[in-house]
């Protein structure tokens, strides 16, 4: 179950620390307890930039001692504002939102092992997952990057956990997208499959799932625009014909729930 009511307030930066290759860890002071701050892996955060009419999506990575830690990717005017936050400044920040994986999780019987999959900031839920399951046995991390600089730079997200890493360009780890690493270690036999990343990323991994049938969860990166349902920007199509609105059903889905190729 989600564990919070959403919070609407203007949260202090404790720090905004540069990562590398475009990528910053932002960190808010949160108000209160910490348990007053609890959320699902999978959940979000809204964070409204000035002069600009909509908020910013980010996947939470840590609610912890204190602090909201989110990973920030600075790809256009609004994020790079966020970017240049420093300590004392303030950010309007909606959170937790949304559902996360475990809400979406249904137990089918099977005792597999659990593969995590992610790209790009796709890598801040899953690792959040790695976090609130650390007693599990048989997790695995899957991250796939573009190169070396990128790879290294996420990295210092998650000091001492073990990371099976792919690059694109073959400069670190498997030389490969992570959807060929993952049909790789999909060949020692089943898995459930958790994954956040880009669109094209995600598909490739459905697309494997359903091949396989395999259980397989998705953190949707849509873009949103109030993240409480009202704008429905963020729908995405069903099955069924119908629509579901990612900032409330989702952001996680079941991929069984997802129209092939509608996530493009």
């Amino acid at each position: 179950m989600d564990t919070a009511r959403p919070c609407h307030e203007d949260l202090v930066v404790d720090s905004c620390e540069a990562l590398g290759a475009e990528l910053f860890l932002l960190r808010l002071i949160l108000p209160g307890p910490d348990e007053a701050a609890a959320f699902q892996a999978g959940q979000f955060a809204q964070l409204a930039v000035p002069g600009h009419a909509l908020p910013r999506p980010f996947s939470i990575l840590r609610s912890r001692n204190g602090k909201l830690e989110l990973l920030v990717k600075q790809v256009g005017s609004g994020t790079a504002w966020l970017a240049g936050r420093r300590a004392g400044d303030r950010v309007a920040t909606l959170w937790p939102l949304g559902h996360g994986f475990r809400h979406r999780l249904a137990e089918d019987g099977r005792t597999l092992p659990w593969l995590l999959v992610g790209g790009g900031v796709g890598i801040a839920p899953l690792i959040a997952l790695q976090e609130q399951e650390s007693r599990r046995e048989r997790l695995r991390l899957l991250f796939g990057y573009r190169d070396r600089a990128t790879a290294e730079a996420s990295a210092r997200l998650h000091p001492g956990l073990e990371v099976l890493l792919a690059t694109e360009d073959g400069s670190l780890g498997f030389p490969g997208r992570v959807t060929e690493l993952l049909s790789h270690v999909l060949e020692e036999g089943p898995a459930r499959l958790f994954c956040c990343g880009p669109a094209a990323m995600m598909e490739a991994v459905a697309a494997l799932a359903r091949e396989r049938d395999l259980p397989c969860l998705l953190s949707l990166e849509t873009l949103m625009g109030c993240g409480i349902g009202i704008c429905v920007g963020c729908a995405v199509p069903r099955p069924d014909g119908g629509y579901a609105l990612a900032c409330q059903t989702g952001p996680v889905f079941p991929s069984t729930e997802l129209v092939p190729g509608g996530l493009a």
